[in-house]
């Protein structure tokens, strides 16, 4: 009954794996940047990190969930774990705070919170390995061969999505209706989805300015409350569940105009909304 129990922990550090693989592949252009900015200056290193990374991390999750007594799985998972708790601690003496979304975009995480996670799983792997009775030395080369193809096909979605998601899930699209999660007493306005720590949104500012001295009403939401929250101190601001703010837009920033309490446009860049502020003047 105890080892059934055990059993779960590979299974679920699978499903994890398989889970933060296809959030790298999804947003691969926010995972890419997460790595320029951990001191790596190499372009073409960090593609290739990228989409390794996806790799490994596809191919284990499946085999942890398939192949579970294995001992060259479990090894190669414990492995895995080290490499990120040691790029954490790495990163974290050299004075940053945000990890590089080892666990995806759904989960952001400060670099304390990743390490104290991944010893966590470590030390979950270590106890399933000392209690393994029966060991596979050996794989099943159908399951690799599965692992491989759906690893492979992720991949490929990484190197497709580095400027939009590959597959979009997020209910905030044109022409439909704003999610009740989201409240504003304006039919017409401007939805920004703002984080404080990224350094991206604070380009977005002076656009949002412009919009606002022209009287458009600007609706931020975050997902933390932050001392750095003041920066949006001019617009309405609302502070969401970490877990919504991420389902509704997967990254930031990601900024909408609302008419009549529908999307009616979403802009891609800093140009598009300075063309938007030209036409409402």
């Amino acid at each position: 009954m105890f080892f059934q129990l055990l059993n779960i922990i590979p299974i679920f550090l699978g499903l994890i794996l398989l889970y933060t693989a296809s959030s790298k592949a999804n947003f691969s252009k926010p995972f890419f940047n997460h790595l320029r900015r951990s001191g790596f200056e190499s372009i073409q290193l960090c593609s290739l990190l990228v989409l390794i990374v996806v790799f490994i991390e596809s191919t284990l999750g499946f085999l942890l969930i398939l192949s579970f007594k294995s001992s060259l799985v479990i090894s190669l998972t414990l492995l895995l774990f080290c490499i990120f708790t040691l790029s954490s601690i790495y990163n974290k003496k050299r004075g940053l705070i945000n990890s590089c979304s080892c666990y995806g975009q759904m989960l952001p995480l400060s670099i304390d919170q990743s390490i104290k996670i991944n010893v966590f799983y470590m030390l979950s792997l270590i106890v399933y390995r000392v209690n393994l009775i029966e060991v596979q030395t050996k794989i099943n080369d159908d399951i690799i061969l599965y692992a491989g193809a759906f690893s492979i096909f992720l991949v490929f979605c990484t190197s497709r999505s580095s400027q939009k998601p590959f597959f979009n899930l997020s209910p905030l699209q044109v022409n439909k209706k704003v999610p009740s999660v989201i409240s504003s007493n304006n039919k017409n306005y401007i939805l920004a989805f703002m984080n404080p720590d990224c350094e991206d949104c604070i380009k977005w500012l002076k656009s949002l300015k412009n919009l606002h001295n022209q009287k458009m009403k600007i609706l931020v939401l975050v997902a933390k409350e932050s001392p750095k929250n003041r920066l949006f101190y001019k617009y309405d601001l609302q502070v969401l569940k970490p877990l919504y703010y991420y389902w509704l837009v997967y990254e930031s920033p990601s900024i909408f105009y609302i008419k009549e309490s529908k999307i009616s446009q979403k802009f891609d860049n800093i140009d598009s909304i300075e063309s938007f502020s030209k036409i409402i003047k």
